[in-house]
């Protein structure tokens, strides 16, 4: 009995151990995919300046700025809006 129950003490260590290791990571990609939208929403803004709203460059940096937003929903279940300084849970 003795056996058992520090094996499960030190598993259930290990487990909470593993948890908190992950949670900082997470967050850090989470980070990452803000950083990732507003720098593509930038490029965006940038190509509409320079070669106007309905310019092929700036629909590219459209398309690229809505598929990192995509992606961000799909990993984390929310994007992250740069311009509106908010967080949206409904897809992209």
């Amino acid at each position: 009995m003795r056996i058992f129950a520090r094996t499960l003490l030190a598993t259930a260590a290990l487990g909470g151990a593993l948890s908190f290791a992950a949670a900082p990571a997470e967050a850090g990609n989470w980070r990452d995919c803000q950083g990732k939208i507003a720098r593509a929403e930038q490029r965006y803004e940038d190509a509409v300046d320079r070669y106007g709203r309905h310019s092929r460059r700036a629909d590219e940096e459209g398309d690229k700025v809505r598929e990192i937003k995509r992606k961000c929903h799909d990993q984390f279940g929310r994007w992250w809006d740069p311009r509106g300084d908010r967080y949206y849970r409904d897809a992209y």
